[in-house]
Parts: structure tokens; C-alpha cells; sequence
């Protein structure tokens, strides 16, 4: 369900920061050059750091603003300064 806004966001990433285009292009055609089993390359298992990390950099800066917590019961947070708050359940 979530593969395409993944792959928009990973688009738009990879446009905006020529580096990043780059560095997964040259991973990909690596990949490409080293293997010619006729597999097409979505249905093999390699090992793409460079790729993974652009994905990985790309739901960091995108997803935690969507993702969001309910509360499932009363929780009081005490800090190092000894202030206290009431995290109420059902709050997200």
C-alpha cells in the first residue's frame, strides 16, 4: 500500500540531490555489468547499501510525520528536573 507514495518521494529525493542520483546509478549499473543471468534484476537478491540508504534516508524524511500513536492507557512522564506530565489515554 505504501509503494507509491515510497517510490514519489524516492523520485523526487533522487532529482533534488544529484549526488544521491549518481552514487545509485553507479551501484545499479554495477550490478548490471556483474551479472547477465537474464534475471531481471528486481528478482535478484544483491546487495545495494548505496540504494538502501538513499530509500531508507528518503521514508526517514517523509513517513514520520504520517505516522502517528494512540495512547493505550494513562501514562505520567517524569523528567530529570522533576516536572511531570499526564499523557492521557486515547491521545495521539
Amino acid at each position: 500500500g505504501n509503494v507509491g507514495p515510497a517510490a514519489f518521494w524516492l523520485l523526487g529525493y533522487m532529482l533534488t540531490n544529484p549526488e544521491a542520483l549518481m552514487a545509485v546509478k553507479q551501484e545499479l549499473s554495477q550490478i548490471s555489468r556483474t551479472e547477465n543471468s537474464g534475471t531481471p534484476l528486481v528478482q535478484r537478491s544483491e546487495n545495494t547499501p548505496v540504494f538502501d540508504s538513499v530509500l531508507e534516508e528518503t521514508l526517514r524524511l517523509t513517513a514520520a510525520p504520517f505516522i502517528t500513536r494512540e495512547v493505550v492507557q494513562d501514562k505520567i512522564l517524569c523528567m530529570a528536573d522533576g516536572q511531570e506530565y499526564l499523557i492521557r489515554k486515547g491521545d495521539r
